[in-house]
Parts: structure tokens; C-alpha cells; sequence
């Protein structure tokens, strides 16, 4: 029997967005874990916006930012612990088309060796594709983990904060003899960073300076330690280094500080061994 729990992950939220994104899919699920990192005194002023929802609603959190891995990890454990087979994990900005249709093939897939059922986001894949496919990677949000499968991967890894938590994740089950699949009719609306079209005509992501360092960071972690599988390419050209520090210089605010955050996460994650690298918490 498949018993599904949901956690979405909150940071200072659009509380009307977030609770409409929640409304698209808790309907379909057993539970929704809201995990908030947000301080205390600041959780609280959102909760009475989930009053809807409030008989399927379990709220977490440690009153401070503990990054994604660290939330995701204490889910999974509340999770298992409490007889639920699969854990949906979703940011507060992403937006399911029709999360039934996900849910039905999910439930009657049989393969014991699925670690992972990702939805189409932002309809890279065909949605005329009716059968799953097998991928390296995908993002967290709206994923679908199989705990049976989980327990046996190990938790996420708490010391990449942040960033690239996802496609560790994906990494290693494949290591470890697991596969990650997309159902292309399974549709999501992810927004990646705050996207502002500028006069030049292009929209920069605008991350923050404390994001560019991790994503730096931990993908050049993830190269070091998964080099057979990690898209090199990508990195380096069409989404985190040239592309992006164009992007910064021709069309974003706090230039030298995203940049020099972007140096100093090539430092990092070149140089160090990823377990002598502190955990940083922004202020």
C-alpha cells in the first residue's frame, strides 16, 4: 500500500502563492510536513494562513535556517517513522500541473530498484511520452522518494547545506545501484532564482551572493566525487560560470559581491576536503 507524506520547505515565503501551490496537491497526499526555516517569531506569523489545511498539516522546524538536507533528512525520519512509503519534497514556489496523474503512475509502477520518481519540469521532456525515463539527475522539488529505497541510500548529505543537495542525491543511488526516473505527463512549474527581464532583453536569476557560493561550491564538490556522471558541460558554459557571470556584469545588483562569492566558492570546493568545510548559516 503506498502512503504518501509531502514536506514543503519554507523561507520567507509568498504566503498567498505558497498556499495556493499547496492546494494543488495536498489533496493527494497522506500528510504535509510544512518545515519552516524561518525564525521562530517568524513562522508563526504565517501559520494561521494554512487554517485550511490545518487537520493534514504537521508543522516542523528548529527556528533557524537549517539549509534543505537537514530538513529533508528529519522529514525522512518522521516519515518512516510513521509507516508512510513515500515522501514528496516541493519548494514553496513550485506549482503542480495535475499532481493525480503523477500519483496514479507512481502507484502502479512495480520496480523495486526506483529510487526516485521526478515530474516534467517546466515540460522539458514531451508529454506525448507516456513511459517513465530514466535520468542522471533531477531537482528535489516535487520529487517523489521511495523510503524503502531511501533507508538504504543513506540520508542526504547535511554538509552541502543547500545547493546540488538534489543531484548528490541522484549520484549516489545510481552508485549504489538505483534508478531515477521523469514521468513526462507528471507536470511542474519550477521558478529557479528571482528572475527579472532586464532592458538588455535577457533575465538574469538573480541568486543571492550567499546561493552563488554554495552552487559553485558544492558542483565542483560534486565533480570531484562523481566524475563519471556530472555534466561538465552544463557547468561550465550554459548555466553556472560563463553564462552566469555574464549575466551578473550585464544585468544584476551587488556585482562584486555575487562574484567574489562565485571566486570564493571555487576556492572551496577545489581546495578542501568537503567534511574540513564549515557549515555556514546566512545572517
Amino acid at each position: 500500500m503506498v502512503k504518501i507524506a509531502a514536506v514543503v520547505i519554507t523561507y520567507f515565503p509568498d504566503i498567498k502563492d505558497t498556499i495556493a501551490n499547496i492546494g494543488l496537491y495536498i489533496h493527494h497526499v497522506d500528510k504535509l510536513i510544512v518545515w519552516d526555516n524561518n525564525t521562530a517569531a517568524e513562522g508563526d506569523k504565517f501559520r494561521p494562513e494554512y487554517e485550511a489545511y490545518a487537520d493534514k498539516i504537521e508543522f516542523m522546524g528548529t527556528g533557524k535556517n537549517e539549509g534543505i538536507a537537514f530538513a529533508l533528512n528529519r522529514c525522512i525520519e518522521w516519515a518512516t517513522g510513521n509507516g508512510y512509503t513515500h515522501l514528496l519534497t516541493m519548494d514553496q514556489d513550485s506549482s503542480f500541473v495535475d499532481f493525480s496523474k503523477f500519483q496514479d503512475i507512481i502507484r502502479n509502477v512495480d520496480d523495486n530498484s526506483i529510487l526516485a520518481f521526478c515530474p516534467n519540469v517546466n515540460n522539458l521532456y514531451s508529454l506525448d511520452c507516456s513511459q517513465p525515463i530514466e535520468v542522471v539527475e533531477c531537482i528535489t522539488s516535487g520529487t517523489v522518494y521511495v523510503l524503502e529505497n531511501v533507508k538504504k541510500v543513506g540520508p542526504f548529505r547535511e554538509d552541502y547545506f543547500i545547493d546540488a543537495v538534489d543531484l548528490e542525491y541522484c549520484y549516489r543511488g545510481i552508485v549504489m545501484g538505483y534508478k531515477t526516473v521523469v514521468i513526462p505527463s507528471a507536470n511542474l512549474i519550477q521558478r529557479f532564482g528571482n528572475p527579472l527581464k532586464n532592458v538588455l532583453g535577457f533575465t538574469p536569476i538573480n541568486y543571492s551572493a550567499f546561493r552563488s557560493y554554495f552552487i559553485i561550491r558544492n558542483h565542483l564538490l560534486l565533480w570531484r566525487e562523481y566524475p563519471s556522471l556530472f555534466n561538465k558541460r552544463s557547468f561550465l558554459i550554459t548555466e553556472q560560470i560563463i553564462k552566469r557571470v555574464v549575466k551578473i556584469i550585464l544585468g544584476e545588483d551587488h556585482k562584486a559581491k555575487k562574484i567574489a562569492a562565485i571566486m570564493k566558492g571555487f576556492r572551496d570546493g577545489l581546495l578542501f576536503p568537503l567534511k574540513k568545510i564549515k557549515k555556514q548559516e546566512e545572517k
